[in-house]
């Protein structure tokens, strides 16, 4: 996340649409383990995922718009995401 962001900001390809992704993207996910591990609302935790997921998704659309390389970097970060989305879907069914 950080090495992408950081090629939009050296190249000053940064917007407020761009900056207010990003940081909400990075609260979303700072606050899912909370939610997961320490509240143990599974459920909950799913539905922030899906929100998180939807947020870089947009942040990789808004940054291929503005240097391919950039949004291509956080593809990883999407398919982690999306295999953490898996496991906690299936913890919460599991433990229901």
């Amino acid at each position: 996340m950080g090495v992408s962001y950081g090629i939009i900001l050296t190249n000053n390809l940064d917007t407020p649409e761009i900056k207010k992704t990003y940081y909400a993207q990075l609260f979303v996910n700072a606050l899912w383990p909370i939610i997961f591990f320490s509240l143990k609302l599974r459920f909950l935790a799913l539905i922030w995922l899906l929100l998180l997921l939807g947020l870089v998704i947009r942040m990789i659309y808004l940054f291929y718009q503005q240097k391919k390389v950039a949004g291509l970097l956080q593809i990883p970060y999407l398919l982690w995401l999306l295999f953490a989305t898996y496991l906690n879907l299936f913890i919460w069914l599991l433990n229901r």
